[in-house]
């Protein structure tokens, strides 16, 4: 009978021992995994509820933005509606400023072209003032004549306006046509008054002899010229020359000349009163 012992079989032994070598150093390896799952799942834990938290905060501010953006919808749905609305004000405004911008354009073209025809209208009555000239010289002469030639009482009013025509050709071709054709219509105007008047007036006549005599004269128009002394002594007669009236004694129309004056002058009822057109032998009554 064989005795077995461990000595007898050094490989089995050396064998056990390592098996527990890995048995231990198993049992370390799931021991440490244990540990470091748990520390991994602790963490795990502890970054699921940061996580969860900064969900929560995340959810929180998502809500405060809906919020903000349903508040901010609102506010430009407002605005909009108002600011469609002055749209539409500012349109019509621009619509009539346009009308009125048409309505000017037109308007000026209109005005333009009347300007245009008022112009060109100036420049054929400027023509024909400026072709009016040689007429203006010779009525200014004969104006002038005129006038020096009226009695003085009837020159009155007339001298001013002639002494003011032009006293040269070069000064009247300084002075514009319209000037000058006012003044010779101004004089006209004054001789056509004494033309279709009948004017009493007092006045010095130079009687025959050279002597001076102070008379009443009834003027028939420009035509004719009826004097009497005061006294009625002494009456004439006168006819317009060139360049002065002519005076010839009438004595026997001394009594008609003094009614036809008071009849004039109102110093007596109104009566027909006759008196001559003509004179030595021209007579007409």
């Amino acid at each position: 009978m064989r005795t077995l012992t461990l000595n007898r079989f050094p490989d089995s032994e050396r064998h056990m021992q390592r098996m527990f070598e890995i048995r231990n150093f198993v049992r370390i390896v799931l021991a440490m995994t244990i540990w470091l799952g748990m520390v991994v799942s602790a963490r795990a834990q502890q970054e699921s509820g940061a996580e969860l938290s900064t969900l929560e905060g995340l959810v929180g501010e998502w809500a405060e933005l809906r919020t903000t953006l349903a508040a901010e919808k609102r506010e430009w749905e407002e605005r909009k509606s108002f600011w469609m609305e002055e749209i539409g004000l500012l349109e019509k405004e621009i619509a009539s400023l346009r009308e009125e911008r048409d309505q000017i354009r037109e308007f000026s073209s209109s005005v333009e072209e009347e300007r245009e025809a008022l112009l060109k209208e100036k420049e054929t009555l400027t023509a024909t003032l400026e072709a009016f000239r040689p007429v203006l010289d010779r009525m200014e002469v004969r104006l002038r004549r005129e006038v020096e030639a009226l009695p003085e009482p009837l020159a009155e009013g007339l001298v001013d306006a002639v002494t003011g025509f032009p006293a040269s050709s070069a000064e009247a071709a300084e002075t514009r046509v319209v000037d000058r054709v006012q003044k010779v219509a101004s004089v006209m105007a004054g001789l056509e008054e004494l033309h279709n008047g009948l004017h009493s007036v007092r006045q010095v006549l130079q009687a025959e002899g050279g002597t001076r005599r102070e008379v009443n004269v009834l003027y028939a128009g420009l035509a004719r010229g009826f004097a009497v002394s005061a006294d009625g002594e002494w009456a004439a007669v006168g006819v317009p020359g060139e360049e002065a009236w002519t005076w010839r004694p009438r004595p026997e129309l001394a009594e008609r000349i003094r009614s036809a004056l008071a009849v004039m002058e109102q110093r007596t009822t109104a009566k027909l009163v006759t008196l001559p057109m003509g004179v030595a032998g021209e007579e007409s009554e």
